[in-house]
């Protein structure tokens, strides 16, 4: 089977600007943190000027950092039964590592769902340091395929509670695809309550990073703005729930009259209200990659570029993954965080993955614009799908549009600053007739139901599917490294149970 590649070639897609660039290539393998990029707030580093990416290390592909745009930021039932999946045993403590006491707590909190989770043995996870990556060459506990946020998480979460640990990511540098094209909006208020729980603790983190991960930052990995949802009769009363439970969890999120918000231009429909939450904001998904990798390898986890991976199986289940020159590194777990690419690599392996839907979305820089506020939150008119939001002292656009792809490296489509003038004479006619500066794409991975799927495969023991996190992968990240963490011991939490995989998967026979 040949190596599962990007349709197009890398260099279509290579949108990290010239401070990106420079700020990346002098990253090293190292225990020191390299600078982070200088302020974004010149139109040189704005968001969208496709360079190459430096590579990894020629001689081991390890240690990368992440090549992503330069923006500074572009997306609950009961407890299951612990899956029989896992061959790694639980044991710990449940609760959050790192978190603060400080800062606002959701309704039901993340910790005390992960408390409430029952482990089916009770075998402790590894003790101390010894055994991590590099003790044993090419054996892990865990193989992560796939370099971008959902991987690192992943990769993170299992090192810092002592796994062995090796990621693989098939590019030059992780965060090539989605996780390095986002708008980089942090958004709480959310009208799926099982995403919501996660949005919000995952944006606390953000503000509030635990100890390991806040030790290798140079820089805040979130900016806070506040934001405004404008929502017409309908959407206002599917948001209305996720206020109150917001409201309830210690957000100063509330309703308004759109007339006294900055819209940066944008007009919202007859009736509309506005939702506000001033704690809402802008990440740096530069900053988290990057940061979330650093705190990965410092907990012994390994990370390797130009390394395309696939799934061997065996009459056991998955027993570890291929990689160039014929070589196979075992392991009791794969996890599967391959974005776009999730589905195949699943099938081709014999396992039973949930269908998965991409589509394609286009983002637009207006270039400098006078009157813009940097500081001003970002405005989503979600009845009209249209949301702008202040960068490098103009705007980044989004007309939310959705065209069905399959996985690929996806490129700009010529016709989309159409779609945009023709979507912004009715929702932005500010707008609608300015030049685009810069404009650039990426795919968005979705389940049937549009819930994230998070677990084990239904047919293939050892298999771990972390994906289809469409449009809240940055946002939810550090949300999910410590229930994946448990979720891959053995012992699901409630967080998570409703994104196992098997809601959406035929179980053989």
């Amino acid at each position: 089977m040949p190596w599962p590649r990007a349709a197009s070639t890398r260099a279509d897609a290579r949108w990290a600007s010239a401070s990106s660039t420079a700020w990346a290539a002098s990253l090293r393998p190292s225990r020191k943190p390299a600078p982070w990029p200088a302020s974004r707030a010149s139109p040189k580093s704005s968001t969208s000027s496709p360079t190459d990416p430096p590579s990894c290390s020629a001689s081991t592909r390890a240690a990368a950092e992440p090549s992503t745009p330069s923006s500074p930021t572009a997306k609950s039932r009961s407890p299951s039964p612990a899956s029989p999946s896992s061959p790694i045993a639980p044991g710990g403590s449940t609760a959050a590592k790192g978190a603060s006491p400080r800062g606002e707590r959701t309704a039901a909190s993340v910790a005390a769902q992960l408390r409430a989770a029952s482990p089916p043995r009770r075998l402790a996870r590894p003790a101390g340091r010894a055994g991590r990556i590099g003790a044993v060459k090419d054996r892990a506990r865990v193989v992560v395929i796939g370099g971008g946020l959902a991987g690192a998480t992943a990769a993170w979460g299992l090192a810092r509670r002592g796994h062995r640990v090796i990621l693989f990511e098939r590019e030059e540098r992780p965060g090539v695809h989605a996780s390095g094209r986002n708008a980089g909006m942090i958004r709480r208020l959310v009208a799926e309550p099982a995403i919501a729980t996660l949005a919000r603790e995952g944006a606390r983190l953000l503000g509030e990073p635990p100890a390991d991960l806040a030790r290798v930052l140079d820089a805040a990995l979130v900016r806070r703005t506040g934001s405004v949802l404008l929502a017409a009769p309908p959407e206002a009363a599917a948001l209305r729930p996720a206020l109150a439970t917001a409201q309830a969890a210690g957000l100063g999120a509330h309703e308004a009259d759109p007339r006294a918000c900055a819209l940066h231009g944008l007009r919202p429909l007859p009736g509309a209200t506005a939702f506000v939450t001033p704690e809402d904001g802008v990440g740096d998904p530069h900053a988290v990659l990057s940061a979330l990798l650093r705190a990965a390898r410092a907990a012994g986890a390994r990370v390797e570029c130009d390394a395309p991976a696939r799934v061997r199986a065996g009459a056991a289940g998955a027993v570890g993954v291929e990689t160039r020159g014929e070589r196979f590194v075992p392991a009791d777990v794969v996890v599967n965080a391959a974005g776009p690419w999730a589905e195949d690599l699943a099938r081709a392996a014999g396992a039973s993955p949930p269908p998965l839907s991409h589509y394609r979305r286009h983002l637009f820089y207006t270039g400098p614009l006078e009157g813009i506020d940097p500081d001003a939150g970002w405005v989503w008119d979600v009845s009209q799908g249209f949301y702008a939001r202040p960068e490098s002292a103009g705007l980044l656009l989004c007309a939310c549009d959705e065209e069905a792809r399959p996985p690929e490296d996806a490129r700009p489509d010529a016709a989309a600053a159409l779609r945009l003038a023709e979507k912004a004479a009715r929702a932005a006619p500010r707008w609608s007739e300015h030049p685009v500066a810069r404009l650039w794409a990426g795919l968005r991975s979705f389940a049937p139901d549009r819930l994230f799927v998070i677990g084990w495969d239904a047919g293939l023991r050892g298999l771990f599917h972390l994906t289809a996190l469409g449009g809240h992968g940055l946002t939810v990240s550090l949300a999910l490294a410590e229930p994946v963490a448990l979720a891959v011991e053995g012992r699901t939490p409630a967080v998570l149970a409703p994104f196992a995989p098997t809601r959406l998967q035929a179980v053989p026979s």
